[in-house]
């Protein structure tokens, strides 16, 4: 009988292991366990998902669990992993399944930072992490009627949040902690961004703190910040994503300066067979030769090559 591959979280670093490693040694039998009901599909295009550029959420998806299951990869969908038992090579999911492993897989890629402000769970104040959160917002929306919409945060989803609403005649107010968006780029580049934005109607309110959600007026949700408040029928929560380390930490990984799984050339964790791909977990920058944490699709589609070659 061939070994075990499990990999928890079949977003872009998983999905490619997966592949690879099938690929590189077809006796390996490789399980992919996904919390939510979508495997192997493209983040980054939500937002224009929601504005109804892109019009077919299956669009998003790269490879089904059936595709998968033909090359011999079993998927299993809404199946959280809650254990690892890294004496015994067990990983124990929310349901009480327990899967054999030889070689373990951490591709549990970002959790959005959800501000501590008052509100936040009210009905109609979303974020956007996954393509499960981007089908409820795109149905808020529409059974909403939504002419506006607030959102906390100017950086990459703010952003294209906001483009993606102003194509679909959605009108947008961005509350940006900083004076320009986008500031990590430099500050002409984000001058650039924001007269665009101004020229589109885009309202941006930078040098704000978002203190309170609360029921609206003349809408249902009202933001208070210290410059003001504004109401729109929902609000998108877009101030970043940290990496999922959680279930890494637990089970006594390294975690680098980062806060994201530290690992080597080969994908390898500080733990025997345990290795680590995508938005979870740590990339050596070659400019600042640092190791750094980048959670972006290409970058994780990489590192679940190289690992899936090293397991295969």
């Amino acid at each position: 009988m061939g070994k075990n591959l499990v990999i928890i979280g079949g977003g872009a670093g998983g999905a490619s292991t997966a592949a690879e490693a099938k690929r590189n040694n077809p006796s390996l039998n490789v399980t992919i366990l996904q919390t939510g009901k979508f495997v192997s599909y493209a983040s980054c295009p939500t937002p224009y998902y929601i504005g109804d550029i892109i019009k077919d959420a299956n669009r998003l998806v790269a490879r089904t669990p059936e595709k998968f299951r033909e090359t011999g990869i079993d998927v299993q969908l809404n199946t959280p992993v809650i254990n690892v038992d890294t004496k015994t090579g067990f990983v124990e999911t929310k349901d009480s399944r327990r899967f054999p492993y030889d070689f373990l897989m951490m591709s549990t890629g970002t959790s959005a930072i959800v501000p501590d402000i008052a509100g936040k769970d009210l009905p109609g104040v979303f974020s956007l992490r996954n393509l499960e959160d981007a089908i409820q917002i795109k149905a808020w929306l529409r059974d909403k009627n939504a002419k506006r919409v607030i959102i906390i945060g100017g950086g990459f989803i703010g952003l294209e949040m906001s483009e993606a609403l102003h194509a679909a005649n959605i009108k947008t107010t961005i509350i940006h902690k900083d004076s320009l968006p986008a500031n990590r780029w430099d500050a002409s580049l984000s001058a650039t961004m924001l007269e665009e934005l101004q020229t589109n109607g885009v309202e941006f309110v930078g040098n704000a703190q978002a203190n309170t959600i609360a029921k609206g007026t003349s809408a249902p949700l009202k933001v208070t910040t210290d410059k003001g408040f504004w109401e729109g029928d929902l609000v998108l929560l877009a101030v970043g994503v940290r990496p999922d380390a959680r279930l890494a930490k637990s089970i006594g990984l390294n975690i680098g300066k980062t806060g994201a799984i530290a690992v080597n050339f080969a994908q390898q964790t500080s733990l025997e067979n345990v290795y680590a791909a995508g938005d979870c977990c740590e990339s050596f920058h070659k400019v600042s030769r640092r190791w750094v944490n980048i959670p972006l699709g290409d970058i994780a589609n990489k590192q679940g090559r190289v690992a899936g070659r090293n397991i295969g």
